[in-house]
């Protein structure tokens, strides 16, 4: 599992850089699954999240919807299968947190899963 950093503003560089970090070896695909309710089977999972400081910000959440629209988008465009799970409910997001291990600070708040089922 991976994280995603991004910098912002791209001038300020005491902030995030464009890299992907390794938070977890191994395979957590399963766990995922049974962390959420009617998750499809897909070989690949990316989640969502926000910063703790972002949550309430409705414009947080609709950037979110944006970039899950996108990687819809290019799915169907490369003819691969994609499905986006939102509403998580509280207990899905702590059991998300701890099967991926995201940092406590992070609230998944979609999933989207690509590939075609096995």
């Amino acid at each position: 599992m991976y994280r995603y950093h991004n910098r912002n503003p791209p001038d300020d560089l005491t902030t995030r850089d464009h890299r992907l970090e390794l938070i977890k070896k191994g395979d957590a695909r399963d766990t995922l699954r049974s962390s959420v309710s009617e998750l499809p089977d897909a070989p690949c999972y990316i989640i969502l999240t926000l910063d703790a400081d972002d949550r309430e910000k409705w414009y947080a959440r609709l950037e979110a919807g944006f970039v899950a629209g996108n990687m819809l988008l290019q799915g169907s465009a490369i003819d691969v299968g994609c499905w986006f799970t939102t509403g998580l409910n509280d207990s899905e997001q702590v059991r998300i947190g701890k099967a991926i291990g995201l940092e406590r600070d992070d609230l998944p708040i979609a999933i989207v899963s690509i590939g075609y089922d096995k």
